[in-house]
């Protein structure tokens, strides 16, 4: 009788993952994986106000960047694509680095506020 030969539990996983596991399957769960150590390291609202940042931050700039591009393009001598481009990069920046000022604000007066005399 010819024995199969002996495997681990983690590589038997392995194989498996490997298998079933598409490239949009290993971004999500990379994803996930960030988020969890971000959870871990700022709590669970911490976590919720930064990915509420980022949801705003890019529907604000889906919304909004068709409008910039007339301002940039009396300035700049760019492509259409370039330029509608640069105003999404530019609006996403400029509303996420605003509502982190804002979450950083309230982070320190409800840190004050709690602390107390």
């Amino acid at each position: 009788m010819k024995r199969m030969p002996q495997t681990s539990y983690a590589a038997d996983m392995w194989t498996t993952l490997q298998e079933w596991w598409s490239l949009p399957d290993w971004i999500a769960g990379g994803i996930l994986l960030v988020g969890l150590l971000g959870g871990i390291r700022r709590g669970l609202s911490g976590e919720l106000s930064r990915l509420l940042a980022l949801v705003l931050s890019f529907s604000g700039a889906w919304h909004f960047h068709r409008l910039a591009v007339p301002l940039l393009q009396s300035r700049l001598d760019w492509g259409e694509d370039a330029l509608r481009l640069t105003s999404f990069v530019s609006i996403f920046l400029l509303l996420y680095l605003v509502l982190k000022v804002i979450r950083f604000a309230v982070h320190t007066i409800l840190n004050i506020t709690f602390r107390g005399p």
